[in-house]
């Protein structure tokens, strides 16, 4: 957390820049296959979150991460890999 407020808090506010300004795109004309790893656990982005950009990409599967944390885990990794493989 200290790290992350760093530099009088710039990441996180350029993060809630990012976060707020159109994206160019809209997510409901994405067409192709988007898988979406999420722990319920995580400390930083809230598993709502996720849930919500899952259900704006009408291809989007959400995979939950069994194990806490917001950093991905071994398994969600590799899941991750093997689904850009397929692709």
């Amino acid at each position: 957390m200290a790290a992350s407020l760093a530099h009088d808090a710039a990441g996180p506010g350029r993060e809630a820049i990012l976060q707020q300004r159109p994206w160019g795109f809209e997510p409901r004309a994405i067409t192709a296959p988007v898988a979406l790893w999420h722990s319920r656990n995580d400390e930083d982005v809230p598993f709502g979150t996720a849930e919500i950009i899952a259900q704006r990409i009408p291809t989007a599967t959400l995979h939950v991460q069994d194990e806490a944390g917001h950093e991905p885990s071994p398994a969600s990794a590799q899941a991750a890999i093997q689904f850009l493989l397929k692709g």
